[in-house]
């Protein structure tokens, strides 16, 4: 069964964009999930984006984690992990979360992201990406044997299988 529900990815639009106009659309325990959001959501090892959420009134709740929700597969083979629609909650600060109890579900909002961290996030992840080209192109053995990575503000990671580990010495010059 498909979820029918799914959020407007307007960074898909504009890699740029900031900021968007959106609606809440459903306020949970600790998440505000709204019709569209400017947040890239976790994935592909590359960590979230966080910003803040403004009411009418003023008011500003803090997402520390944009979250993605019931996404369904996108049956491509080669790429099984790819995950289509779905929603996007933002998940709010632990200080924040008495405040979701006054929030209006269906009030217009404004969701920022913290840019500088975008920013921070999109330079290490086209790094991983030259990095692994590098690691191809010297031991394919190694790019073969990637299991997974960490995309960070501040670096990045792979993570290779401890099969591929334990029978390889790894040397540094």
């Amino acid at each position: 069964m498909k979820f029918e529900r799914r959020t407007e990815k307007r960074y898909y639009d504009d890699f740029f964009l900031c900021e968007t106009h959106a609606r809440v659309v459903k306020i949970g325990p600790d998440f505000i999930e709204t019709d569209a959001t400017v947040a890239y959501p976790e994935g592909g090892g590359q960590e979230a984006d966080v910003g803040t959420i403004e009411f009418p009134d003023g008011q500003r709740l803090r997402f520390i984690w944009a979250k993605k929700m019931y996404a369904h597969s996108s049956r491509m083979r080669e790429f099984p992990e790819v995950k289509l629609d779905g929603v996007i909650w933002h998940m709010i600060h632990p200080d924040d979360m008495h405040r979701l109890a006054t929030a209006p579900a269906g009030a217009p909002v404004i969701i920022r992201i913290d840019r500088e961290r975008r920013a921070r996030l999109s330079l290490s992840h086209t790094a991983s990406h030259l990095l692994y080209l590098a690691v191809d192109q010297y031991r394919a053995d190694a790019a073969g044997s990637t299991i997974g990575c960490h995309i960070k503000p501040d670096g990045a990671r792979f993570d290779f299988s401890e099969r591929w580990l334990s029978k390889t010495r790894l040397t540094y010059k």
